[in-house]
């Protein structure tokens, strides 16, 4: 298997983590997290509950593409979200081991994801509205 497999496969494994039943999959749904959603925005998936997501928290997630250039959308969140402290995508990556282009802005405990799959055409925002987990 060509390591573009692997790193294909890892991460399309990663991603099922956040993806919708197949009563969401046939809607594309309205990001309603509360954090901005980029105007090109090509409609995505909005998570129907909170789940434990990144850094142990209750995360509601929305997953949506664009194809306008990684760089407009970086440069869209960078304004809309100007107090963000911005990462690279590939620290503390859910992704790893494979490398993603983009960014990572973290807004108090929200999160949003910009990137692109090397070799894919399209843009990748993922959002993440974060609380503390409940605890048991």
């Amino acid at each position: 298997m060509r390591s573009s497999q692997l790193a294909f496969l890892t991460l399309s494994a990663a991603l099922s983590v956040y993806q919708p039943s197949d009563s969401q999959a046939r809607e594309l749904q309205k990001n309603t997290t509360g954090v901005p959603t980029y105007p090109k925005d090509d409609g995505g998936i909005m998570d129907s509950q909170f789940r434990i997501g990144p850094h142990g928290m209750e995360c509601m997630h929305y997953s949506s593409d664009t194809n306008d250039a990684l760089a407009d959308v970086e440069i869209w969140y960078k304004k809309t979200l100007p107090r963000a402290v911005i990462a690279d995508i590939n620290k503390e990556s859910l992704y790893a081991p494979i490398v993603l282009n983009g960014i990572k802005l973290l807004s108090g405990n929200d999160i949003v994801n910009v990137y692109r799959i090397p070799g894919r055409d399209h843009t990748v925002i993922e959002i993440f509205k974060c609380k503390e987990a409940r605890s048991k």
